[in-house]
This record gives C-alpha cells, structure tokens and sequence, in this order.
C-alpha cells in the first residue's frame, strides 16, 4: 500500500478492495453522481428567465472554448509527432 495517506492510486484500490466491493463501490459513486444531476437541474429549473438564459449563452461559450482547446491540443500532437519523425 502507498506510504502517503492521502494519495491513494488504483493498484491500492485493487489490493484494498475485491470485485465485489469495487462493483458496490462504482455503484454508490454512480448514484451519488446521478442524485447531483438532478439537484443541478432544479437549481436550473428554479432560476428567473433572464438567468436561466445567461446560463445556456455561457454554457455555449464553455464548449466552444473547449472544442478550441481540444483542437489545438490535436493540432499541437500532430505536429509534435511529424517533428519527431524527421
């Protein structure tokens, strides 16, 4: 097991842990993740029209920004991997 208590990697979750305990374990995250979902989607229900809107316009502006990182990441690799072939 690691010596840092607070760093806990997956070969330590695999000593700690059997098949039956990581299936529970999955389960529970899956479900905890599930109930925040809904949470997240009252709080959006709940907002005024104008806020509501303000949300999805930033919201948009998010996945752009993240499909023109994405890109440029992409790009960057390509040519990182053309560089490192000649």
């Amino acid at each position: 097991m690691s010596n840092d208590k607070d760093n806990l990697n997956m070969a330590d979750l695999t000593a700690i842990l059997n098949e039956e305990d990581r299936a529970g374990l999955v389960n529970a995250l899956k479900t905890k993740l599930q109930s925040l979902t809904g949470q997240h989607s009252e709080l959006l229900e709940n907002l005024s029209p104008t806020v509501r809107k303000r949300v999805e316009d930033l919201r948009g502006i998010q996945a752009f920004y993240w499909f023109s990182l994405r890109g440029c990441v992409v790009s960057k690799s390509v040519l990182f991997q053309k560089v490192a072939t000649v």
